[in-house]
């Protein structure tokens, strides 16, 4: 797409002087950074910039020890090490920023500190993605650097660092400039200039944007010699183009919500600077691709910022906004702009906008990326824009990849939506979780995909599917008897109808194809319904047939209190609401059972303990077939004082 459009002769001549490109002011241009002030919103930021610093500056610099390497192989512990490593940068982007709005000697040299350290790192890259001399090797091979996706963010970052105070590091000593630069080509540029060694140069998932949007920025900033300058443009524009061909036509992202920010967020990131270098000449924003893969995050959204978080993809959306809302401009999608503005507003239309910039541990990737995420949130969205009530999509299907997400009304958080994922176990950041549903109802999760847990050496190996939230175990599908899904695109859901009218939706599913030949299934078929008007509710059918008679469970999870009685669980999601799930009783028994395990990882991503019900079909059986109706109900007034039941013991929640 790039290389066809766009030819090196066309690039060389498109081209444009440091002067005549779209940058960001230097910490120099007071008028600028001081104009910046006249609005509220940018002197609460400043005012809360300034506070972090003080605190930053009364407890020094963290270390971040060379150990953690060594204990990446020792344990397969991840958390350590990147926690140091997120937070210097973090740290970083807090003191620069500070710097600008309010020059201060104290604040330049702790940035200059932090940046000097991180020039000093043995590698830029994680205990988890860096090259060693073999499997067994505690430290990274320093001779051939390794260009992972943080490696390429940290070169983008010390690059933005020094275009923003060069003056004011050059006042100290222009040795400062000149040795961030060279660390930033000797360890990230001139290896992506020399070898072709880097996996990711193939466009397979979201490292190939991101690592190029982060080699296109350091180089736009620190070389000088433009014959060098158009070969990197056109090397970054052959791998862009394999990420973009090799990405689903209908624009669906197969990593899930959280990895969309690094994926058409992080292309957007590497478009712009090909935009501002070629003074606007290299542009496909208007490709329909492109706008496609742009508004996935608007249909992905079930409202409050809760997404429909499959694969590795935690359940709410991270910090995206400054890349969501210049997408929304760059393909003239408001919703984009709105769903961007609300959740800055913290998903209420008439809130207060955050202050912090997005530099918070939760940011995507960590944080490394801190300060490119708060300048563009600084300078890409105005800081009086405010939602212009753009309706919420009714739903989106994505044949493709069999993702369908179906709203009840055309409301931010109305009374039913369901998710649903078809597909292959295939997919970047795969789970086992072919045919699994979400329902969601009044912007609150009922029925929930419980995602990803803390990411750790095991999570990308061969004992991915032994931790049960990635296996089909921890998804609300069906086991037969020990045989549950297996990974590899080979298993797979087959469409077997799909209508979307005005009152109702339908999607059905054959789920045969998700389990290998030895599990007996002869035929899964599982259908959803989503019934719109006044009485809005979700249906789920299944109706199975084995070659045997066995054991058939499934489980379900969510984070709502509940009440139980024979035929009948209610999930509270407010004090008088709830949603009602009913079944035969006969056809299906359903107990409130322990996880697994109780992972901590669970309870801070979802903010409450995540509650299990097991689905069980009495006895052993070769066939059957039964149904799950969702929908939303009153719940009844609570009296002050409950009087002791005469009769059986509602089941209650351990959910708080």
């Amino acid at each position: 797409m790039l290389t066809e459009r766009f030819p090196k002769d066309f690039v060389a001549r498109a081209i444009v002087g440091p002067e005549a490109r779209d940058s960001f002011p230097p910490a120099a241009d007071r008028a600028a950074w001081d104009g910046l002030l006249r609005h509220p919103l940018n002197q609460r930021r400043k005012d809360g910039l300034m506070a972090r610093s003080e605190e930053l500056l009364a407890r020094g610099q963290q270390v971040l020890p060379v150990s953690g390497y060594a204990e990446f192989v020792r344990s397969g512990d991840r958390k350590g090490y990147e926690s140091a490593y997120f937070s210097r940068r973090r740290d970083l982007a807090i003191l620069v920023l500070s710097t600008c709005f309010s020059p201060d000697a104290r604040s330049l040299e702790a940035a200059l500190d932090i940046a000097w350290a991180i020039c000093e790192e043995t590698s830029w890259a994680l205990p988890a993605h860096v090259d060693r001399r073999s499997p067994r090797d505690a430290m990274p091979e320093v001779r051939r650097p390794t260009l992972d996706i943080f490696s390429c963010e940290t070169a983008a970052v010390l690059a933005e660092t020094v275009h923003l105070l060069r003056a004011e590091f050059d006042g100290l000593s222009p040795v400062i400039a000149e040795r961030i630069e060279g660390e930033i080509a000797r360890r990230v540029i001139e290896p992506f200039e020399n070898r072709d060694d880097f996996w990711w140069l193939s466009g397979e998932n979201n490292w190939t944007p991101w690592c190029i949007s982060g080699i296109l920025l350091a180089a736009a900033h620190i070389i000088r010699d433009p014959g060098r300058l158009v070969a990197i443009m056109r090397r970054c524009m052959e791998a862009l183009d394999r990420f973009i061909a090799r990405y689903p036509e209908d624009g669906c992202c197969d990593e899930g919500a959280m990895y969309w920010a690094a994926s058409p967020g992080a292309l957007l990131v590497a478009l712009e600077v090909l935009h501002s270098l070629s003074g606007g000449k290299i542009n496909i924003y208007g490709e329909p691709k492109i706008a496609a893969m742009a508004r996935y995050i608007v249909h992905i959204h079930l409202g409050g910022g809760s997404c429909f978080n499959y694969s590795d993809c935690p359940p709410r959306f991270g910090s995206i906004a400054a890349r969501v809302y210049r997408l929304g401009e760059r393909i003239g999608d408001n919703s984009l702009k709105d769903l961007c503005l609300l959740g800055l507003r913290g998903w209420q239309p008439d809130g207060e906008p955050g202050d912090t910039l997005g530099i918070t541990p939760g940011a995507g990737g960590g944080g490394c990326g801190a300060l490119m995420q708060a300048l563009r949130e600084l300078f890409w969205i105005p800081a009086d824009a405010a939602p212009q009530g753009s309706a919420a999509p009714l739903g989106h299907w994505y044949p493709e990849m069999q993702v369908l997400v179906v709203r009840s009304a055309a409301e931010p958080a109305p009374p039913m939506v369901l998710g649903v994922k078809g597909g292959t176990n295939g997919v970047n950041h795969n789970h086992n979780d072919i045919g699994s549903f979400v329902v969601h109802s009044a912007g609150s999760p009922v029925i929930v995909d419980i995602g990803n847990m803390a990411y750790t050496r095991q999570t990308f190996g061969s004992e991915r599917y032994s931790m049960w939230w990635n296996a089909s175990r921890g998804h609300n599908v069906l086991q037969f008897g020990s045989h549950e899904q297996s990974p590899g695109a080979e298993f797979h859901a087959e469409l077997i109808g799909f209508d979307d009218r005005e009152s109702t939706v339908h999607l059905e599913f054959e789920l045969a194809g998700a389990y290998a030949s030895g599990a007996g299934v002869e035929s899964w078929r599982r259908s959803y319904v989503l019934c719109r008007g006044d009485c809005p509710a979700v249906t789920i059918t299944d109706n199975f047939r084995l070659r045997r008679a066995m054991d058939v469970v499934f489980p379900l999870f969510t984070p709502c209190p509940f009440d139980a009685s024979e035929g009948e669980i209610v999930f509270q999601i407010s004090a008088d609401s709830g949603v009602a799930m009913t079944w035969d009783p006969n056809k299906l028994h359903i107990a409130s059972v322990p996880l697994e395990s109780d992972e901590a990882f669970l309870e801070e991503a979802w903010g409450t303990k995540i509650s299990k019900l097991l689905c069980r079909i009495p006895g052993e059986v070769g066939r059957a077939e039964y149904q799950l109706t969702f929908a939303p109900c009153r719940l009844p007034q609570k009296k002050e004082k409950a009087e002791t039941p005469s009769g059986p013991q509602i089941l209650r929640s351990t959910a708080t």
